[in-house]
Formats: C-alpha cells, structure tokens, sequence
C-alpha cells in the first residue's frame, strides 16, 4: 500500500518537471518571434561589421597601391634648349652657333652650327631625336633599359649609352657616324639588317651607295683644314743673266667661276643658288632632268627660298610623274609645310607614302602623319596610323608616340 502510494508521488514529481521543461524548451510564439528578430539584427550587425572591414581593408590597400604607384613610377625626362625649357615637337635651329640639349639624366647632346634638329618625344627611358641636316655630338648616359634614337633621312641610330658623333648631309643623303665610346646600331630602310657600330669606328651610310668602310667615313667633328700650300724651296744665288719672260703656255689663266651644282657639292648652298640665278633659274629648270631638278629645288630649300623650291618640286612632279623623284619632292614639300600647315604637311605626306609605301622616307613621312592626327584631336585616325606605323617601323623615331597613342 505503501510502495503504492510512493510510485505515484514520483509519477507526479516526474510529470511536473517535464511540463517545466516542455515550456522552457518550447517558447511562445511571441517569445520565437523575438528571438528571431534578436537573432536576425545580430547576424546583419555582424555583416554590416564585416563589409566595413573589408571596404576599409580594400581602400586601404588601394591607397597603399596609389601611393606605391606614386613613388615608384618613373616619370619622364624633361630638356632645356640652352637656357630656355624644351618642347617635344618643336624646331631647334642652330643658327651662327652651337646649341645645347640638355636632360634631366644628364645627356648632353649638341647641335654644331647650321644643323637643325628637334625632340620628336621624350620618356621616362630615352628621347627620339630626328635630326633634319647637320650634325651633332651626343653624350647619351648609360641607364638600365635607356632607349634614345637619332633619325636622319631613312636611317636610325639605336643608342643605350655612349657617346658619339653624327651628320646628316640630305644633299647628298649620307648619314656619318663615329663612335668615341660605347656602341649603337644603325638600322634603315635600304639596310637588309641592322649596321652595328662600336668604339673608335665610323661609317658613312646612304640608300644611294652604302659605305661602310671605316677609312672612308669622314670625321664629323670639325672640317677638314684646308692644305696648306708647300713654300717653294729658296732660289739659289746665281750669276745668270735672268730667264727669259714666260711664254703664253706658261702664262696662268684664271680659274673658271664654280658652277652652281659645284658650289652645291661644297655645302654652299648660298652661293649655289646666286650662281643658278645668274645662270637664270627657270632657264635651267626648263632644261633639267629629274636628277638635275631636284637638286636645283634642295638647292632652293637650303637657301632659305622656300617658294622658289616649291615650284621647282611642283615642276618635277608634273614633268616626272610616277618616278622615285617625283615622290620625294612630295615628301620635300610635305616637310616644308609642317611648321606653316599641318592640313598640307599631311596631304603631302601621305602622297608620298601612296606612291612609295616602302620608299626611304616612309617611316618620318608616317610618323608625320601619326604627330599631325594626333595634335589634331583626331584619337581614331592617329590610333590606326600607330598601328600602322608599330607594324611597319617598330623602333621608328615616332614608335614611343605610336605606343602612348594606342595605350589603354
């Protein structure tokens, strides 16, 4: 009876913790809704937490990355032209004396009275440098991927660190280089591969008759000094009754005055030209041939008479059409219009390049073309003569503006 009464005690006992336990186990429905709505701000904190991590962490690293960006970017190198700060583009005239091309590495490059030359572009790695006529003297410091290129005519020279010498004569289309230190090479149009050249060599290279004989290449420092006559050795005393008076064979005549492609030859292009009008210009162009009239027009040009060259190159396309020198007087005339008119400069260039795509002045002729584009606004057409230009000419005087041009 006993025992009875104690099993259904603890039945009770059992049955009162397990409703406590049922409730505590299963919470209201007001009480879950709570709960999850605690849970459910806790879990978006949480997020919130997390992205703001993240968002600082990235910006963080964003801003470390500029900075390193900052600090580590090379810059490009800046010139003076003597005292006065350089332009990329513009025309460096040397006229009665020397100027000095300064960069900010420290390369020093002089152009030697008369030459002419101007900065096609500058980088953090070299300067493209296109050497119009004369010559100049180059002292290029040696840095780790340095890129420096002097263009004359169809030729460049390749330089890393050196120094050098170079003339360009567009008379007579000779490129002359000699090397103190160092090495370059020298790649062209007419050249089948790249002409390497190390110190204390020289060469002279022309698309007409190429020299590369060290011997044959004359120094570009300084003109050659005129010879100095020989003093003819003293009379001995003599008791003789005097010669008698020379005979007419004897007798010396005067020398015949130069003739103006003489003069021209010599580099006086002055006085070739005043000897052409004496002889009567439209005299002679009436008469030339195309060799003879486009030396007569370059004649013009150096002279500084730049309208009598016009029509002297106009004349040798209308009577030549279709041959090699009727297209480099449209090459001459594109050259001439550059600094006065791009619109002409263009047009010319790129008849030039319509009737010699491969010829000797492809690649400053393109390249001209791509630098008028792209002064002009014209994104669409200087991208597509940069590819152009890359595919055809990769290590042109223009190739670093071809790169920035199509770079993203």
């Amino acid at each position: 009876m006993a025992s009875a009464r104690l099993s259904q005690a603890g039945r009770r006992v059992a049955a009162t913790l397990d409703g406590a336990l049922q409730r505590r186990e299963r919470p209201s429905l007001d009480e879950h809704a709570s709960n999850l709505s605690a849970l459910r701000a806790e879990r978006r904190r949480a997020a919130t937490k997390r992205t703001r991590g993240a968002l600082l962490g990235a910006a963080a690293i964003a801003a470390a990355s500029a900075g390193l960006c900052l600090v580590t970017r090379p810059s490009d190198m800046t010139f003076s032209v003597d005292s006065a700060h350089g332009e990329e583009g513009a025309w460096v005239a040397a006229v009665g004396q020397g100027v000095a091309l300064r960069f900010s590495d420290g390369t020093l490059v002089d152009v030697r009275p008369e030459g002419r030359t101007r900065v096609v572009d500058v980088s953090e790695r070299g300067a493209s440098i296109l050497l119009e006529r004369g010559s100049l003297s180059a002292h290029v410091v040696h840095r780790e991927r340095s890129a420096w290129t002097v263009v004359a005519g169809p030729f460049a020279v390749h330089v890393i660190g050196t120094r050098f010498d170079a003339a360009w004569d567009p008379w007579n289309e000779v490129l002359s280089v000699a090397l103190s230190e160092g090495r370059v090479e020298v790649t062209g149009a007419c050249l089948r591969e790249p002409r390497s050249v190390g110190a204390g060599e020289a060469v002279r290279l022309s698309c007409r008759d190429v020299v590369t004989d060290a011997s044959d290449a004359p120094r570009i420092d300084a003109p050659a000094p005129a010879p100095t006559p020989r003093a003819a050795p003293a009379a001995a005393p003599s008791t003789t009754a005097a010669p008698a008076a020379p005979s007419d064979a004897q007798v010396s005549r005067p020398r015949p005055a130069a003739s103006w492609r003489d003069l021209s030859q010599e580099g006086d292009y002055a006085g070739a030209f005043d000897a052409a009008e004496q002889q009567g210009i439209d005299a002679i162009a009436a008469q030339a041939g195309s060799s003879e009239l486009l030396d007569l027009a370059d004649v013009a040009r150096f002279a500084k008479h730049p309208e009598v060259a016009r029509r002297i190159y106009a004349s040798l396309r209308a009577r030549f059409a279709g041959t090699d020198r009727a297209a480099a007087a449209a090459f001459h005339l594109g050259r001439m219009s550059f600094d006065a008119s791009t619109a002409e400069a263009e047009q010319w260039s790129s008849t030039y390049l319509a009737e010699r795509p491969s010829g000797a002045f492809a690649p400053e002729a393109l390249g001209r073309v791509m630098e008028i584009q792209h002064r002009a606004g014209r994104l669409d057409a200087a991208r597509a003569t940069a590819s152009r230009y890359l595919d055809a000419h990769p290590r042109g005087a223009h190739a670093a503006l071809a790169r920035s041009i199509l770079a993203p």
